[in-house]
């Protein structure tokens, strides 16, 4: 039995802390006179970059409820299509694998002898 398991690479919500904990360090610093008032410019160069990086994981988090979105939604309509024996809501199928759900069995047939897997009687 073969199994294949998907595992997510990485959750980017450790990457949004580091980077909110990082900006409030750099933030907090000068305000507490912690580095003088001259390195102010400085400090707004270094959180710039940080602030591309939070844009970065929180466009990742919309991008995830995207992806559960259409997830459900095909989850959803291949239930249907299991339940009913025929494509009720569509879920974009191209090529062979359209012929295989819209075309008729002599159709789909048709090569059959010629397909990996097919042998003539031993």
């Amino acid at each position: 039995m073969t199994r294949i398991v998907l595992r997510p690479i990485g959750s980017p919500m450790p990457l949004g802390f580091f980077t909110v904990a990082i900006d409030s360090v750099l933030v907090s610093a000068p305000q507490w006179g912690l580095l003088p008032a001259v390195d102010r410019r400085a400090v707004a160069l270094i959180l710039f970059p940080a602030f591309v990086v939070q844009v970065i994981s929180r466009v990742a988090a919309v991008l995830g409820f995207l992806l559960a979105a259409v997830a459900m939604y095909t989850a959803f309509a291949l239930l249907m299509e299991d339940s009913r024996g025929r494509e009720v809501l569509p879920i974009g199928r191209l090529g062979m694998a359209r012929h295989a759900t819209h075309r008729s069995l002599a159709m789909q047939l048709r090569d059959i002898e010629r397909q990996a897997g097919v042998r003539r009687t031993l």
